[in-house]
């Protein structure tokens, strides 16, 4: 069995060599702030030259060897003046200067808590450890700040120096170089542009218009029927009511004020249809029919159920264009409309969060939302 001064040198060995080590350097660091041999590489030089001199007074007709101080007068003036090591890239690392390094940081927001924030080389696309995809970010240089980065510029032919290119229309198209990097078009080329679209908004609320009247009964009549109309929000119902057959004008006030419609047509409807609230959900016969007016104007046809008051006719709202000038227009659904030479149609409209939204059609049956 090995005794406890061999298992301590048997365990701590290395610690022991590094031990030695350093008392002698620092024995040999001792010894050289002792001696004489500090100052200058001048100096130094001097003073070795004369040593030899005197040695060689001192042991006359004792043969002594010269020594060739050239070399090492050539080393001391070197020290004067070191070398220098290029400066490197910071990117590019070698033995005596790192890799630059970043810390991990997640390029999709849905990723964030997975980052493992650890220092990693600059330039992955994905973290080494915990493997997240980076995040980058781009630098855009302007030079003339213009609000054109230099590389759009020199991609498309313009001049990055030069400010006054953003109000320019480098191909003609009548949309600016500004307005053409927002829409991420090619401003050198003319049949490259913003869509004519996006400099169309709504300028007013959703202005909804409604049947002046409703369909109060009907009354059987040989081959036909005929229908009672009321005029709506009136107090005195009796003075209010006009009765007419399939083809008459549809008047208010006993025959006056004509209402601009027709009756073209009625459909009378029964149906039977389960009680609301009824929990053994009886049923009963409901009158659903319908008559259908026109509009005189326009032809245009709206179907009236019975004594449903509040009937609409169309909704309208005002357009601006914004291009070449301030253009305002009303349009409802079915307008045509034309904005630089392009035709467009009005397909829907409709209210939104208390503001009117305007589904336009191009030729091509691509459609947009105008707000």
């Amino acid at each position: 069995m090995a005794s406890s001064k061999e298992s301590f040198f048997k365990a701590h060995y290395d610690w022991l060599i590094a031990l030695v080590g350093i008392l002698a350097l620092a024995g040999a660091g001792m010894m050289f702030l002792m001696s004489d041999e500090g100052g200058s590489a001048d100096e130094y030089a001097s003073s070795h030259s004369s040593r030899f001199k005197m040695l060689e007074k001192k042991n006359k007709g004792v043969a002594a060897v010269e020594v060739e101080m050239s070399t090492l007068n050539t080393v001391f003036k070197g020290l004067k003046k070191p070398i220098l090591i290029k400066e490197l890239e910071p990117k590019k690392g070698n033995f005596l200067v790192s890799g630059r390094r970043v810390f991990c940081r997640a390029g999709d927001a849905a990723d964030k808590d997975k980052a493992c924030k650890f220092a990693i080389p600059d330039g992955l696309k994905e973290c080494p450890v915990c493997g997240v995809k980076q995040f980058f970010e781009k630098v855009e240089i302007d030079s003339d700040s213009d609000g054109l980065p230099n590389d759009w510029e020199k991609k498309y032919g313009l001049n990055p120096n030069d400010a006054s290119d953003v109000e320019k229309d480098f191909d003609k198209d009548g949309f600016t170089n500004m307005e053409e990097f927002v829409a991420k078009t090619d401003p050198s080329n003319a049949a490259s542009h913003p869509d004519y679209l996006d400099s169309l908004s709504v300028a007013g609320e959703l202005n909804q218009t409604f049947l002046p009247f409703w369909l109060r009964d009907y009354n059987p009549i040989p081959n036909s029927y005929r229908l009672t109309f009321e005029r709506n929000n009136v107090k005195d119902r009796y003075d209010a009511t006009y009765r007419i057959k399939v083809g008459d004008k549809i008047c208010l006030e006993n025959g006056k004020g004509d209402s601009g419609f027709v009756l073209k047509s009625f459909n009378k409807k029964l149906e039977k249809r389960v009680i609301k609230g009824s929990k053994t959900k009886a049923m009963r016969e409901e009158d659903i029919s319908v008559a259908t007016v026109v509009r005189v104007s326009d032809g245009k046809e709206i179907e009236v159920p019975i004594k449903v008051k509040k009937i609409p006719v169309e909704a309208q709202v005002t357009l601006a264009y914004n291009r070449n000038g301030l253009t305002s227009m009303t349009v409802s659904k079915g307008s045509e409309i034309t904005l630089s030479g392009q035709k467009y149609k009005v397909v829907d409209l409709k209210e939104k969060d208390k503001k009117c939204e305007v589904t336009v059609e191009d030729s091509n049956g691509n459609k947009k939302i105008i707000r």
